[in-house]
């Protein structure tokens, strides 16, 4: 499990961290291929056609559930299609904040500190939060991922004032997350997956 989160946290960072993100084609699920020219090999389109398919089917009321069951069997790729595929669509809705917008470091605090990575993209008064998980094998409890409260306890990204207020809404899930004490609490931002991008509502 904490490969996956890994992947999740490196899938997360390269669409919203600064600059161009390429995703390596047949690499929209997991690919444990080495390099050329195992890499190489014939991309199964047909198979991701239709489980964008059969993602996109489910309605964004579904989407907690629906993370919280492809966590529970992640070896398919899903999960890692799912998020890849909000992400992108995030990145492509806000263009401007992703094309020009500029980078700003978030301080995390408290006892799972060490163990997350936050930034905010902003532009022209609009602001979206990446939050993910790192180093995780040591939080990891019964080979499951570090979800929720039992997770994270009381770490949380610190918001500075030049940040919105909130509520703000997970891209990637389509939950709510309010601030607590200024900041955005991990327990709440990874409910459902140990990596999130959060967008002002």
């Amino acid at each position: 499990m904490p490969g996956i989160c890994n992947s999740l946290a490196q899938v997360v960072l390269k669409i919203t961290a600064p600059g161009v993100p390429d995703v390596y084609q047949g690499t929209e699920l997991w690919d444990l291929s080495l390099v050329d020219p195992d890499n190489r090999r014939p991309v199964d389109f047909a198979a991701r056609r239709t489980m964008l398919a059969e993602l996109a089917a489910r309605g964004d009321a579904e989407l907690p559930d629906l993370c919280a069951e492809l966590m529970r069997k992640p070896a398919d790729g899903r999960i890692k299609l799912l998020v890849m595929t909000r992400a992108l669509r995030h990145r492509r809705d806000q263009r401007m904040l992703y094309d020009r917008g500029g980078y700003l470091g978030l301080a995390v605090e408290g006892e799972r500190a060490r163990h997350a990575v936050a930034f905010a993209r902003t532009f022209d008064g609009k602001a979206s939060l990446t939050i993910v998980g790192r180093l995780v094998a040591s939080i990891a409890t019964d080979g499951r991922a570090p979800i929720g409260e039992p997770g994270w306890g009381d770490t949380r990204v610190v918001l500075p004032p030049s940040l919105p207020r909130g509520p703000y809404r997970n891209v990637l899930t389509g939950a709510t997350v309010e601030l607590e004490r200024e900041g955005v609490s991990l327990s709440t931002a990874f409910a459902h997956l140990p990596v999130c991008i959060l967008e002002p509502t």
